[in-house]
């Protein structure tokens, strides 16, 4: 099993150019040059970057980790999810906001 996916995917990549310059002249969006990036990933690389893959990722997740601690829960909101959980305060706002 792992060798058949090892396989497809290397069947893959060999069809990608070898170089970030090759690429752009083919007008392809990723190269793989079957060297190690500057972290130690052996992964596609984007051509308008000129990084791999798995770097990218982790880039995002800190974005995203970055985003979250900005993005901290509004108090107000907050007391009014607990208020929405009493089912019965629920009916009534639903009632005045559906007037």
């Amino acid at each position: 099993m792992r060798k058949d996916l090892v396989s497809k995917i290397a069947a893959d990549m060999a069809g990608l150019p070898k170089s970030r310059a090759e690429a752009l002249d083919r007008g392809f969006a990723h190269y793989y040059t079957g060297k190690p990036c500057r972290h130690g990933h052996l992964a596609i690389r984007f051509v308008s970057k000129g990084i791999c893959m798995e770097c990218n990722s982790i880039r995002n997740l800190k974005a995203l980790d970055a985003k979250k601690e900005k993005l901290k829960p509004c108090p107000a909101l907050l007391k009014l999810d607990d208020a929405l959980a009493d089912k019965a305060l629920a009916r009534e706002l639903k009632e005045v906001w559906d007037e």
